[in-house]
């Protein structure tokens, strides 16, 4: 669902577009959710024919695909190579699908959901699956833009949330959080 972004962005323009409409059956639309398109002007398409419960999955499409736009446009990952598409998926998965999973089955969910969104984009030979194993632990011990203590409050407790701080419209919100109406977004990265 990744592959729309042409390029690493480095302006670092924090102005997101945020669409929600009927999603087609071919392509990386296919079978997602949500996508993102960029890098200019950068959107993140909600796919409404594929999310049968808004209050749950709109915080849960936005978070996953925050993080892809986090990872474009702060860490320079190009989401067309495998192993940076693994490891942003591996992060993605982290904070939305498997978010408030017990820490007993993070690991698998994660490992599962980042393998089917990778293994969409590179299913020769099962290259989407290789690509997860091979950044697995470093992209699951990556918590940024989150802050450090929530990092450490993560690896102490045994199910606990995290929770990423954006604005959305002028406003502090949680990365869970979600607008009806397109919106602009501004990380507030952890390094500042």
């Amino acid at each position: 669902n990744n592959e729309n972004i042409n390029e690493p962005n480095s302006n670092n323009n924090n102005i997101i577009t945020i669409q929600c409409q009927p999603c087609g059956t071919i392509g990386p639309e296919a079978s997602a959710r949500a996508f993102v398109k960029g890098p200019s002007p950068l959107t993140i398409t909600l796919c409404s024919n594929r999310l049968p419960n808004p209050s749950i999955d709109i915080p849960q499409v936005l978070t996953h695909e925050l993080i892809h736009v986090y990872d474009v446009q702060y860490k320079q990952l190009d989401l067309r190579q495998c192993t940076s598409l693994a490891y942003s998926e591996v992060r993605a998965a982290r904070e939305a699908e498997c978010y408030d999973v017990h820490r007993f089955w993070k690991n698998k969910c994660v490992m599962n959901c980042a393998g089917v969104a990778t293994g969409n984009m590179f299913p020769e030979d099962g290259l989407g699956g290789k690509c997860v194993k091979e950044v697995f632990e470093k992209a699951m011990n990556d918590y940024t833009p989150f802050a450090e203590e929530k990092k450490e409050k993560m690896a102490a407790t045994t199910n606990t949330v995290t929770e990423g701080v954006m604005r959305v419209n002028g406003n502090t919100v949680s990365a869970a959080s979600s607008s009806s109406s397109p919106a602009t977004v501004d990380w507030i990265p952890s390094n500042r």
